[in-house]
């Protein structure tokens, strides 16, 4: 996109299986994993995601973003590597951290977002490149046992 921003396609799966369906769907339309990335808070991961990922079950990602609720009861997230190795990571942070910042006060979406990680749920985020793309990607991830999916620029200083 010009004007420094990228597209993210964020989708909200509702479910371990969910989430390994929607990773294998959307290698299935050609979607590169450093493109995509997984966000969901550390005590989910450690809960719910961790075994999955470690047995092998959940692949064609790129990074794993491990987020908590900021201190002092603030409004938002404070993010941080998960570990997996990945090329993108420190562009994954980025997005996350200006996903939230640029949505700051916007409302519904964002809560949303905000419940579903307090929930114990994980965020599938895809950089799209096209509208076709952003189609394909979103239509996909609402085939899979999400729970919705949201479109959001976000500004870059960095390329995935």
């Amino acid at each position: 996109m010009s004007d420094g921003k990228v597209r993210l396609v964020v989708g909200r799966p509702n479910h371990p299986a969910a989430l390994k369906g929607a990773l294998h769907a959307l290698a299935a339309i050609s979607i590169d994993a450093p493109k995509i990335c997984i966000i969901s808070t550390e005590q989910a991961f450690n809960r719910e995601w961790k075994a999955l990922w470690e047995e092998g079950q959940l692949s064609n990602f790129g990074p794993w973003i491990l987020c908590r609720p900021l201190p002092g009861g603030e409004v938002g997230w404070e993010f941080r590597d998960s570990g997996r190795i990945s090329a993108n990571v420190e562009t994954a942070l980025l997005d996350a951290r200006n996903l939230w910042k640029e949505k700051s006060g916007v409302g519904r979406q964002l809560q949303q977002l905000d419940r579903h990680l307090s929930d114990g749920g994980a965020l599938l985020v895809v950089e799209t490149s096209s509208d076709a793309e952003e189609h394909r990607v979103g239509s996909t991830l609402l085939l899979r046992n999400s729970l919705g999916v949201q479109t959001h620029d976000v500004r870059r200083t960095t390329k995935r």
